[in-house]
């Protein structure tokens, strides 16, 4: 019997700095549309107990 070897490619490691750009895309996106678009101020004014 002959041992069969196994070979694996390493692959690169994925860049930390695609996760990070993707919070920030995300964190910018939410902030525009609570803040810029008025979605904040909806939200606040739709409370039917005035809390």
């Amino acid at each position: 019997m002959s041992a069969v070897r196994l070979t694996r490619t390493a692959r690169p490691a994925e860049p930390l700095w695609l996760e990070w750009l993707t919070l920030c895309g995300g964190l910018a996106f939410a902030t525009w549309l609570l803040g810029g678009r008025g979605v904040w101020a909806l939200l606040l004014g739709a409370d039917p107990t005035g809390l």
